[in-house]
């Protein structure tokens, strides 16, 4: 004859399937759960490709997912995420406009963040800067509520001087808090930028991104250089940066500008020659 389950039978198998599933919980690794959410969640939101530059690495070139709250994979296909939006001679804006999105977790295997990745999100409000990278290119996070929150002045991102907020007074002279990292490409460009003189960088920024300080009413004739490390890429007028790569860390000055017969109308004295003092 067939046994038939009691209720406490019933009641006990139960607990013990309780039991059982919260140990296996219990035993697996801190975060795991969580991990695996996020990285089924991740590489399906994104198109990407090669980056170009031959190593195997992944640029990412366009969101496709709806979360307000984005983080970014550290790998796709096993192949490390280092680039947002920059790839070899070819730049896509892949969060432009994209004005649900609230916040952005950046992983440390990027190191590259694209001419205006993150442009037009106009409900962007918390965005980090991991330590990896080393370049951000221009306007990449403009036309954001983040930017928006800012107050007038050099505005920084994490460790990076990404942009001046308002209008420069008559002489300003900047010096950079010591512990900058690096500037972003475009960072003094604007014309609210006409009446910058005199700019100090510390030791510790190690790159100045592309037209940094290429302002077209320009008036900067001084730039102090604190450490020999700084990569300063295509970011002044002029020969400065070969100057500072022959010379070292010092204060360099404009001695030189350009003139109608140089060049034409339109770099009309902006600087040709920097000399150190």
């Amino acid at each position: 004859m067939r046994e038939k389950w009691t209720p406490h039978i019933i009641a006990v198998n139960a607990l013990v399937v309780f039991i059982v599933l919260g140990l296996a919980c219990a035993s697996a690794p801190e975060g795991t759960v969580a991990q695996e959410v996020r990285q089924d969640n991740n590489e399906k939101d994104f198109e990407f490709d090669w980056d170009g530059y031959g190593k195997g690495n992944i640029v990412i070139t366009k969101y496709i997912g709806s979360k307000k709250e984005v983080h970014i994979p550290a790998s796709i296909q096993n192949n490390p995420v280092t680039s947002i939006g920059r790839g070899y001679g070819r730049t896509y804006q892949p969060f432009k406009d994209c004005k649900s999105i609230t916040s952005v977790t950046i992983p440390d295997s990027v190191t590259i963040i694209g001419d205006r990745a993150f442009e037009g999100c106009t409900s962007l409000t918390s965005i980090n800067i991991p330590d990896s990278v080393t370049s951000i290119d221009f306007y990449a996070f403009h036309e954001t509520a983040w930017l928006n929150n800012q107050p007038e002045g050099v505005v920084y991102i994490d460790k990076w001087a990404y942009t001046y907020k308002g209008t420069m007074p008559a002489n300003t002279k900047i010096t950079l808090l010591d512990g900058t990292k690096g500037i972003a490409g475009g960072a003094f460009r604007g014309d609210n930028c006409n009446n910058l003189t005199s700019v100090t960088i510390p030791a510790s920024v190690i790159s100045i991104g592309d037209h940094a300080f290429m302002n077209f009413n320009y008036n900067l004739t001084s730039v102090t250089f604190q450490g020999k490390n700084t990569i300063v890429n295509d970011g002044f007028f002029g020969n400065l940066r070969q100057k500072y790569l022959a010379g070292g860390p010092g204060t360099y000055i404009v001695t030189e500008k350009h003139s109608v017969s140089d060049v034409g109308d339109d770099v009309i004295g902006q600087p040709k020659v920097w000399t150190k003092k």
